[in-house]
């Protein structure tokens, strides 16, 4: 016998309710986050660290990567995981972005100057690739701090290249400017080979899930 509709709705609407209530804790939680973060930009516990780049064959230090870390009052470390993607939806990128690239001028300007062989790499967004604002924000600030343009290149990842024709124009003003462009973690993204011959690239950082099984693959049988 066929059971009444009437008796799920009860189960219906209860598991309407609690979607509700997640969606709205979901909403809170973020709209908090979000309110942290720019406290933390006007605070600056925005902090820029380095992971330094070495040349294989002479095992020199060549530059370094910048990071952004985002340290708590308490000393809490908030993944960059967690609020990048934050940053990314809510247009804040754009001044963690323009940070970066003072904090690293201001920082590190006097080494830059002294080792012009020395370059610092900066990750940018989408936005920030679709954008031409940033390279007139580098262009004024390098200008400032007496620091050349090759010194400081720009890293892109593949699922940062929504619009490549925009990429493309954003990219080619770049090199023009005389900064490096890199393609980070490529292989993860939507994009092939194909689509590089179109873009303006230095370097390709192929992502390490590739590169971790070279050497420990077995030999191809003839």
């Amino acid at each position: 016998m066929a059971t009444p509709l009437w008796l799920f709705y009860p189960t219906s609407l209860l598991l309407a309710l609690l979607t509700g209530w997640t969606v709205f804790q979901s909403l809170i939680q973020r709209q908090s986050l979000e309110s942290a973060l720019q406290g933390a930009l006007r605070r600056r516990e925005i902090r820029v660290m380095y992971q330094p780049i070495f040349d294989l064959h002479n095992r020199r230090c060549v530059g370094a990567e910048a990071l952004v870390r985002w340290r708590r009052p308490d000393g809490s470390l908030t993944s960059p995981e967690l609020f990048i993607p934050l940053a990314e939806n809510s247009g804040l990128i754009r001044h963690i972005t323009d940070f970066v690239l003072q904090s690293i001028l201001e920082q590190l300007g006097t080494v830059l100057r002294a080792n012009k062989e020395l370059y610092v790499s900066v990750n940018l967004a989408a936005c920030d690739v679709t954008e031409p604002r940033i390279a007139a924000v580098a262009a004024r600030l390098l200008k400032h701090h007496r620091v050349l343009p090759a010194q400081i290149a720009f890293e892109v990842t593949e699922r940062g290249l929504v619009d490549v024709t925009l990429a493309q124009k954003t990219l080619k003003a770049f090199r023009e400017r005389g900064h490096r462009v890199l393609i980070d973690d490529f292989g993860t993204g939507y994009s092939s080979l194909a689509y590089l011959q179109n873009l303006p690239v230095d370097c390709l950082k192929i992502d390490k899930a590739f590169v971790d099984a070279l050497g420990k693959m077995p030999p191809a049988v003839e």
